[in-house]
């Protein structure tokens, strides 16, 4: 289930993170209440224990990556250091780049492993507030001679050229990011989360402070080819969270396709759109299924093929693949949907 890029995130919609992440954070935990988001009703939770959810790069070794997450630390950082995110070259199980943070409410950037890790550069103190979502983004290359930029609230609070982010013997790249928390009595929390493969310039890709709203389907479109297990085919996947075996639409027809409507309910008419991720949560009875998204008519680039468990497949659009233009408000509502492919 490795990502394509760009991802996101806001833990609105679903609360198994083995769902939509590649690893399930051992000591994180998604909460839907509400009260301890920043956009939506969910959060990624930290009540103890530190190490949170991985995702895979579909592209495999990235040697530059852009990623930015709301961060609210119940606390100061920790001594040492406490992590924040992390860049990993999986394949020789390495930490390329560490963003973390001091007990000064420093950032603090490290690169390699525990228990010596490589201490690259540090901002001023007080740049992350405690008990208050902070938007943290970091734009990173990872070689001998690397450059990382780290922004808070839309900010550049540090700057670091030639830095050493290839750990010895590692390759020169990451294929995975990483979400974590302070741990201990602190109650850390992420939300809103993006991850990209950029082409702009360095420093030049950040999305700054996003909000990441998670819509599910409204009314049914057409085509309507998928069978339901009962009732209108949209209300079987409209849960949050979802509901497994409960309600499902199902096809065993290469091109069968559904279609439901998604408006942009909560979305400020103002805003801006990034990208829209496209996420189908889907499984194979028995046998072999491949699925892809469908969007209006215009099928995804991307065939899934299913596995015998839910799984949350994420496809991204960073334009409008009608009109090949950039998203604006005016494009929603919008239809989506699966197709069978093979």
């Amino acid at each position: 289930m490795s990502v394509l890029l760009p991802f996101c995130d806001s833990f609105d919609h679903y609360d198994q993170q083995g769902d939509k992440w590649d690893v399930a954070g051992p000591n994180s935990s998604i909460n839907l209440s509400g009260t301890a988001s920043r956009t939506g009703i969910g959060a990624l939770l930290f009540a103890s224990g530190v190490e949170g959810p991985k995702i895979n790069f579909a592209a495999g070794i990235l040697s530059r990556v852009v990623a930015g997450t709301a961060f609210y630390p119940d606390g100061a950082g920790g001594v040492p250091k406490s992590n924040i995110m992390m860049l990993w070259d999986s394949t020789t199980n390495n930490q390329q780049v560490r963003v973390c943070a001091l007990a000064t409410n420093a950032i603090i950037i490290f690169s390699g492993n525990d228990p010596f890790p490589s201490q690259l550069g540090q901002s001023a103190p007080g740049v992350l507030d405690a008990n208050s979502y902070n938007y943290i983004e970091v734009d990173a290359t990872i070689s001998h001679s690397a450059t990382v930029i780290v922004r808070v609230n839309g900010v550049v609070v540090l700057t670091l050229t030639g830095v050493d982010t290839q750990v010895a013997g590692s390759n020169p790249g990451a294929d995975q990011f990483q979400l974590w928390g302070y741990g201990g009595a602190s109650v850390s929390r992420h939300d809103d989360v993006y991850v990209l493969d950029p082409v702009a310039a360095i420093g030049d890709a950040f999305l700054g402070a996003v909000n990441v709203y998670a819509v599910t389907p409204t009314a049914n479109a057409a085509p309507l080819q998928w069978t339901p297990l009962s009732g209108q085919n949209f209300e079987n996947v409209d849960e949050i969270p979802p509901d497994g075996d409960t309600s499902y639409n199902f096809s065993n027809t290469v091109g069968q396709v559904d279609q439901y409507v998604y408006n942009s309910t909560g979305v400020p008419t103002s805003s801006q759109i990034q990208f829209v991720q496209h996420t189908l949560d889907a499984k194979v009875d028995s046998g072999s299924r491949s699925i892809a998204s469908n969007a209006g008519g215009v099928t995804g680039g991307t065939d899934f093929v299913l596995t015998s468990g839910y799984t949350m497949y994420k496809t991204p659009y960073e334009t409008n693949p009608l009109t090949g233009d950039p998203w604006v408000g005016a494009d929603f509502p919008a239809d989506f949907g699966p197709e069978v492919t093979a």
